[in-house]
């Protein structure tokens, strides 16, 4: 294909125009491509080059357990994820760190250990071969243009223009796609830190850490193949890497020792309030995964969101390309008891006093 120089700068493929960008290629923006890209022309716009086998420059903090509803959701969709995207060990319970009432609990979970990197590259590889994809490009803006949309991103220095139809944002918590509608509720905006330390085999539990001197919210210790990460869900302010230096000066004196710093990462997250901050989209445009507020408001999980609503818009598209944002929100509606269970869980896991008592009765607790 030719490319075009415009007079105003930017460049265009000549004479082409998608039926579908998609902005992000998470599991979300994967999984969309992958069930809709035998029948549409869809291009994908990423920032990170996942066809390289080297690490990312910047990974996404997350701390890559898989839990059952992503499990099920995966089961669903028929996809086996290979032994090289498990992680190891593979603890079946939490051990609970209640620095408010100086209490802790051991409680059975059914987590699958995974390597987040390699679990957003197998299904990035899941995509048609006749799919256009940017890596290492960044989405820039998104402006209407009669009944379609001109799309702007940014690739080694140069900015493009493309056209399409239909614009899919699944580009994170910090969407610039969802910042193309005004006027909607955003939730609250978290920052979180991850540090990953060598691990010799010392710890091999997974830790849940409350502590309202460190956040509202919680942090987090994963042992994860020769690695240890520790992270935390911070308010997004000035203070954020202070507290974590904190978080990092209690486990120590908790008795948990980290080894060599191997690096650092950070990435945004999002712990809506009410299921009002959870937005699908308008006028062909629309949010899937963390893009549309779809997390976990008690455990911060977000897997099996993204591949709820990549699955759901993909069908809605399938289905009905004229009204598929109706049918979308339709299906994102379902969850709304789903959210709401997890609301009432959030504020009972972090109110101090309910936690006291829950630890205190150790119902479920297994030590006990």
């Amino acid at each position: 294909m030719k490319n075009e120089l415009l007079n105003n700068g930017f460049v265009k493929v000549e004479n082409l125009m998608y039926d579908i960008v998609i902005i992000g290629s998470g599991p979300s923006g994967s999984l969309a491509a992958k069930l809709l890209g035998q029948k549409y022309k869809i291009l994908i716009i990423e920032k990170r080059n996942l066809n390289e086998t080297d690490n990312f420059k910047a990974n996404k903090a997350c701390g890559g357990l898989l839990n059952p509803d992503g499990q099920k959701m995966l089961a669903k969709l028929n996809i086996v994820i290979p032994k090289e995207v498990i992680s190891y060990p593979q603890s079946f319970s939490v051990k609970v760190i209640d620095f408010d009432n100086n209490l802790s609990g051991n409680y059975q979970k059914k987590y699958l250990n995974i390597n987040r990197e390699l679990f957003d590259r197998y299904l990035f590889s899941q995509i048609p071969q006749n799919v256009d994809i940017k890596l290492n490009s960044t989405f820039n803006k998104l402006e209407k243009n009669g009944e379609n949309y001109d799309v702007y991103f940014f690739q080694n220095g140069k900015e493009y223009k493309e056209n399409c139809k239909i614009v899919i944002g699944a580009d994170g918590a910090n969407s610039k796609v969802r910042s193309y509608f005004k006027n909607i509720k955003n939730p609250v905006k978290y920052i979180s830190i991850q540090e990953w330390f060598e691990n010799d085999g010392n710890i091999n539990n997974y830790y849940g850490i409350f502590d309202k001197s460190i956040t509202p919210f919680y942090s987090w210790i994963i042992p994860k193949d020769n690695y240890l990460i520790i992270g935390s869900a911070l308010i997004n302010d000035k203070t954020a890497k202070e507290k974590f230096e904190l978080l990092k000066n209690k486990l120590n004196d908790y008795g948990l020792k980290f080894n060599k710093l191997v690096k650092k990462e950070g990435a945004f997250l999002l712990n809506p309030e009410s299921f009002d901050e959870i937005y699908t989209g308008k006028d062909n445009v629309a949010l899937i995964g963390e893009a549309a507020s779809l997390i976990s408001s008690s455990s911060a999980e977000g897997i099996s969101y993204a591949l709820y609503s990549g699955k759901s818009i993909a069908e809605s598209i399938l289905k009905d390309e004229k009204n598929f944002l109706k049918l979308y929100k339709k299906e994102i509606d379902k969850l709304r008891f789903n959210f709401y269970s997890k609301k009432i869980k959030f504020h009972c896991m972090f109110n101090s006093t309910l936690r006291k008592i829950i630890i205190k009765s150790n119902i479920f607790n297994l030590d006990k």
